[in-house]
């Protein structure tokens, strides 16, 4: 799938995988990843490795087509701070 294929919205996810395919190929991390089947299926952020590698990386948010993932991201951020809470201080650094 290419970037520019799909019509930008930024208010849902198309599926379109990018994210998850450049996780887990490119970066080798496997920090988001699809979740249930059919109708269900969404992206997902695994919170035990977003929570130490996403936060760093974040590479795969341009690659959105729709600024989905970058929503989410801030999302769970901001309303799992217990998920996200065991990132290394150096983030300020």
């Amino acid at each position: 799938a290419e970037k520019d294929k799909y019509e930008k919205e930024s208010s849902f996810c198309i599926l379109c995988g990018l994210c998850v395919r450049y996780c887990a190929e490119v970066k080798k991390k496997h920090a988001i990843g699809f979740v249930d089947r059919g109708i269900r299926r969404e992206i997902a952020f695994i919170p035990e490795l977003a929570a130490t590698e996403c936060w760093k990386c974040k590479e795969c948010f341009p690659l959105c087509p729709t600024e989905y993932l970058q929503a989410a991201y801030v999302l769970i951020e901001a309303l799992g701070p217990s998920t996200l809470e065991f990132r290394s201080d150096s983030r300020d650094k």
